[in-house]
């Protein structure tokens, strides 16, 4: 299980990283930047940080982060 504060701090590293490559996000989307780490509690080596950028029945826009 992440504790809050580590998918807090892997958010905003997430969201760096995301304005980096040149995409504009805003902080709602900041927000809503999810932190997986598979149940493997190993999140810099086995994680990933999602975020849905579009999603509709036909399709699902996502970027994903990984450390």
């Amino acid at each position: 299980m992440i504790l809050r504060s580590v998918a807090k701090k892997a958010q905003t590293r997430a969201a760096a990283f995301i304005q980096k490559a040149g995409v504009q996000i805003t902080n709602g989307e900041i927000e809503k930047i999810d932190t997986v780490d598979f149940g493997l509690d190993h999140l810099e080596t086995e994680g990933a940080e999602i975020l849905t950028m579009v999603q509709t029945d036909r399709i699902s826009v996502k970027l994903l982060v990984l450390f």
